[in-house]
């Protein structure tokens, strides 16, 4: 079966001005457009959108992260519920004004919020460092690195494939927030990131 945009906007509480946007830069495209023009979404686009939601609840406030492991500190985790809320607080306002988006926020559980994060930002710093250490996007490192990561996501209960994750990185290059939670990580990193990432997808 097929839906409109507006029947999956109905479904999904995503905004159709949102799910436009995820079409136009190549996030989520539909499985086929009616002679009409419509846009139309199956199954498989379906469950997509339910992996790119899942994403952005659990991603992190990375600009925090990556500061305090800027700092020395490995990221430790938060030690409640509220401060992880806290944490997500400032990326919850902007998703919800932008994208219209509503994050879970209640009922996080906080030991699998804190593998998350500290696996996220791991991944993060090393690409970093390797960005500043001049190894190529395309190097077998990195290629490791991702597939590592992905490997990780996917183990915790994410279905996201290399296709996905480059389209979520060209996301972060289109979205102001997360593009500057990455540069302010490393300079060039969110390119770097996209790059490396459309390398493996394409392997």
């Amino acid at each position: 079966m097929l839906y409109t945009v507006k029947e999956v906007s109905a479904m999904s509480k995503v905004t159709i001005k949102t799910l436009h946007h995820y079409h136009k830069i190549g996030l989520l495209l539909p499985q086929q457009t009616s002679e009409a023009g419509y846009r139309l979404y199956g199954t498989r686009e379906l469950e997509r959108l339910r992996t790119i939601m899942e994403t952005l609840e659990k991603s992190i406030n990375a600009t925090e992260v990556g500061e305090r492991m800027e700092n020395g500190d490995l990221f430790k985790g938060f030690d409640s519920e509220a401060e992880w809320e806290q944490a997500l607080s400032k990326q919850h306002e902007y998703l919800q004004k932008t994208y219209q988006v509503e994050l879970k926020t209640k009922g996080i559980d906080v030991v699998e919020m804190n593998e998350q994060a500290r696996e996220a930002a791991a991944f993060m710093k090393e690409m970093a460092d390797a960005l500043r250490a001049g190894i190529k996007h395309t190097d077998e490192k990195i290629r490791g690195m991702i597939e590592a990561h992905l490997a990780f996501l996917n183990h915790s209960g994410l279905t996201i494939t290399p296709a996905d994750f480059a389209g979520q990185t060209r996301f972060f290059l289109q979205d102001d927030f997360h593009l500057a939670m990455l540069e302010g990580q490393q300079t060039g990193l969110a390119y770097y990131l996209a790059a490396a990432a459309e390398a493996f997808a394409a392997n």
